[in-house]
């Protein structure tokens, strides 16, 4: 019998809604591939449901490093160490990860390591080197140098020199954006970048479930602009609020969560505009729903501020999500993603800091709204960008390492 090649997943979170993390584990299993994923949790460790095969085991730790830091702390004065922990705790919260795994132990055939973002990718250094068969994977989730909020000249040059050292060590290196991967090769002097788009699953709704319109009961004469994600600064979303107490058939939902400090000053503004009414927070759905859950909306919105290049060059969830659910997208013309958006017929790119921009733009595609997904483009689109394709290329990858010609 043919012994299944073992690949270990390391995360930085509890990876209950980290939808990339999950559908590389799957696609990974699915092809034949023994898959041990390492996950950490702050409060309670959550019991993860999207995969049940015998191929398939988690590793759990608790880690807060928070926590941590404070302990650390705790002689400093209060005022002192307020200002001073935000700091630490960037370069602490690797020292704590590295500590937690770097004595696990892996069966001696462990062939292939998949660290997602650079806090994991140290710890993927140490295994291989432990492991000297093993290959190393980095899946650059974000542009770690022009990452959200902007890094000072310290931070930039503390990740700068990490993620160049660890980098020397990787076999490949994976990104969600081909501008954050050219980049990356230009800084680092690397082999092309390959790039996996966070391409959505999409599984029908279960019996007995509405849709999102069905949800919010609203009027059929309501406008539903929709923005998907995790609600948090940078996003756009106050700017949008403004422009709402002057549209008033038109309703704002964020279908997902928030950051909690976002959420709080959010509200605030809302209640100063006095337009409660046309804001809707709906709590994410299962990642594999979202496409089905969303049909029906009106409009949805791209409106992710180019703060950073991180935020400019990435390539969301919810652009591949809302085009998945054919569903009309005005986004920031500032972003790199505004050029997909056009060429492949899926909406319009507007000015964010402008409402004569904003409102043109939601009236010109509510009045244009079948000329958007023809089938010629959008047939092309589906073909680079589908689920299909994005695991095609991983499973390419992974088994270019573990099965040299």
């Amino acid at each position: 019998m043919i012994k299944k090649k073992l690949v270990v997943v390391l995360v930085s979170n509890d990876c209950e809604y980290d939808n990339r993390v999950q559908k590389t584990v799957k696609a990974l299993c699915f092809n034949g591939y023994t898959v041990i994923l390492n996950t950490v949790y702050k409060k309670k460790n959550i019991k993860l449901l999207f995969l049940d095969v015998e191929q398939f085991s988690i590793e759990s730790k608790f880690w807060n490093p928070s926590l941590s830091t404070d302990k650390l702390l705790k002689l400093i004065p209060k005022k002192i160490k307020k200002k001073v922990k935000p700091s630490f705790l960037k370069y602490y919260r690797y020292l704590s990860y590295t500590n937690l795994w770097k004595n696990e132990i892996y069966p001696e055939s462990l062939d292939v390591i998949i660290a997602n973002d650079l806090i994991t990718l140290p710890v993927g250094v140490l295994l291989k080197k432990k492991y000297p068969n093993s290959k190393l994977v980095y899946d650059a989730h974000e542009y770690e140098l022009h990452r959200m909020p902007p890094l000072t000249k310290l931070n930039k040059l503390f990740v700068r020199g990490l993620e160049g050292f660890c980098i020397k060590y990787c076999d490949d290196i994976i990104t969600c954006s081909h501008y954050i991967a050219d980049e990356m090769q230009q800084i680092y002097g690397t082999d092309p970048i390959s790039c996996i788009y966070n391409s959505p699953s999409i599984d029908t709704l279960p019996v007995g479930k509405n849709r999102l319109r069905d949800d919010l009961k609203l009027g059929s004469d309501s406008i539903v602009l929709l923005h998907v994600g995790k609600l948090t600064y940078g996003r756009g979303i106050e700017v949008i609020a403004h422009y709402l107490k002057d549209l008033p058939n038109v309703h704002l939902v964020n279908l997902g969560g928030w950051d909690n400090t976002f959420k709080a000053n959010i509200d605030s503004v809302i209640d100063d505009l006095n337009i409660k009414s046309q804001i809707h927070f709906l709590e994410p759905v299962p990642p594999n729903n979202v496409v089905d859950y969303i049909k029906g909306a009106d409009i949805g919105i791209v409106s992710i501020e180019s703060m950073t290049k991180s935020y400019e060059y990435s390539m969301p969830n919810k652009l591949f999500e809302m085009s998945f659910a054919k569903i009309p997208i005005m986004v920031n013309k500032d972003l790199k993603c505004a050029g997909l958006v056009k060429e492949y017929n899926l909406g319009f790119d507007f000015d964010i800091y402008s409402f004569d921009s904003f409102k043109a733009t939601v009236d010109s595609i509510l009045k244009n709204k079948e000329s958007f997904y023809n089938q010629k483009s959008f047939s092309k689109f589906s073909k680079i960008y589908s689920l299909k394709t994005q695991e095609s290329k991983l499973i390419n990858i992974v088994n270019t390492l573990t099965y040299p010609k």
